[in-house]
């Protein structure tokens, strides 16, 4: 498609924006890995221990609060995705 623009009585031809807009020719689409139930599971489980595991440091003194809780809050939010991941599956 063509934007016109009007420039001394005479209507002039313009590119359109959408060339800029959409994707260079070079760019490939990746294919998402297929994610398989089981293994979205396993690791939701592994990472449902590994949360444990840092409370039960916390609470015997082996780790500072300050310390335990941008792990946790790490874990929280990778367990949150896989709760997504595993329902799309």
């Amino acid at each position: 498609m063509k934007d016109t623009e009007i420039r001394a009585n005479k209507i002039v031809s313009m590119p359109s924006d959408e060339a800029s807009i959409s994707a260079p020719p070079e760019t490939k689409v990746v294919a998402q890995p297929e994610v398989k139930r089981e293994e979205a599971t396993d690791l939701y489980d592994s990472l449902q221990s590994k949360k444990e595991l840092f409370k039960m440091l916390e609470l015997q003194g082996y780790l500072n609060k300050s310390e335990a809780a941008p792990i946790k809050d790490e874990i929280d939010r990778a367990l949150a995705d896989l709760e997504e991941i595993i329902k799309l599956c």
